[in-house]
Order: structure tokens, then sequence, then C-alpha cells
């Protein structure tokens, strides 16, 4: 364990931690301790050169802003049943739609965004990656919209679902338990560790509400 300590305020421990992630710096963070301004910010190893150069630019840069964690859209969509049918209420119906990507990996630490740009309103239940291999992880991160629709600042990191995420070799698929409604413009922020260079495709799944 490395520790480095600053003197920080404002400070937020989950909004440091999540920027710490979404950089570029290759050793794992271990965690985050503060006494007052006083912050140790503790890695699993030394940091090399460029990655200490890297926190301190982060650390310059932290506002204290505290996550958000559970945006509300300004949109009302009322009494949706259970999907015995489409039927989402209030005039409205559920289509089931796929998103494909295709991403091109470099062997280590690999950042990339998707914006979803397709539907006006959706609500996602699953994703999927296919083609990894043993060893691969990731991080999965929401994003404000580049106007910063829900937060009041562009490309805010609302929320995050993923945290070093392994993924199964071939194929990968994580189903979630309660559907998130995601509006045009979010951005779906991926921090994609491969062990070697690849191309993954990578399937969001949606119900498209219209």
């Amino acid at each position: 364990m490395t520790t480095y300590n600053y003197t920080i305020n404002p400070f937020n421990a989950d909004s440091l931690t999540l920027e710490i992630q979404q950089s570029t710096i290759t050793i794992v963070l271990d965690h985050i301790s503060a006494l007052g301004s006083s912050v140790d910010i503790v890695f699993k190893a030394d940091l090399p050169t460029g990655d200490k150069t890297t926190l301190d630019a982060v650390v310059a840069a932290h506002t204290g802003i505290p996550l958000i964690t559970n945006p509300v859209a300004n949109v009302a969509i009322t009494s949706t049943p259970p999907l015995a049918n489409n039927n989402a209420g209030n005039g409205k119906f559920f289509y089931q739609r796929a998103v494909g990507i295709r991403q091109t990996l470099s062997a280590g630490s690999n950042t990339f965004t998707w914006t979803q740009s397709t539907f006006p309103m959706s609500q996602v239940y699953a994703i999927e990656v296919i083609g990894a291999e043993n060893g691969d992880y990731t991080d999965f991160i929401v994003l404000d919209t580049s106007t910063g629709t829900l937060s009041g600042v562009p490309n805010y990191p609302l929320n995050q679902f993923g945290f070093t995420t392994n993924l199964a070799p071939g194929f990968y698929s994580r189903e979630a338990k309660f559907p998130a409604t995601i509006i045009e413009g979010l951005q779906f922020k991926f921090v994609y560790n491969s062990v070697s260079a690849k191309t993954v495709g990578i399937n969001i799944i949606f119900h498209e509400i219209k």
C-alpha cells in the first residue's frame, strides 16, 4: 500500500473515488480516508511518475460536489404496470430494442463512452459483452448529458453500476433487477481493462417507451 496525502477543501470521498477510477491511473485505488481537509489517498502500490502527475491533476480539479445517486428526469411516467403485455400506461407502450457497440481495445485500461441518442425515453434492462477473455474487468458509469440536463453540470457522473466487474470469457450478461429510466443524451462510460488487444461487442437491451 502507498499513501498520498493532500489538503482538499471542499472534499467528497465518493466523487473523488469515481474521478480517480475514471482517470488513466493504472494502479488500483485501495481506499480514501480523511480527517478534516487532510485527505489520504491509498493505492495498492507506488504510482509511476505519470500516474502521480495525473493524480495531482485529479485532486486539483476536484470540486467536492457529491454524487447524485437518484437522478430524476423532468418526465412523468405514471403507473407503469408489470410487463404482462407491452402497455406502459398513460397511453404509452414498451418496445424492446437492442443497441450494439463494437469497441477496439488495447491491452490494459481503455475508456470509451456511448451516448443514448436513439430513444427519447427508454429503460435499460440488460447489458451483454461478447468476446471478453479471462481476466477482463470493467467499470460502468452513467454520465449526465453534455449540457447537464439532470445535474446542471455537463457530463457529470450521475451513478456507477459496475465496479471492477469481472467479465466471463466469451459471453457475459447482466440483467437489471430494477430497470433504469434513461433519457435521450445520457452517456454510458466504460473503463474496460483488457488482458490483450482485441475487439469486443457490447449489447445494451432497452425497452423504448412511446
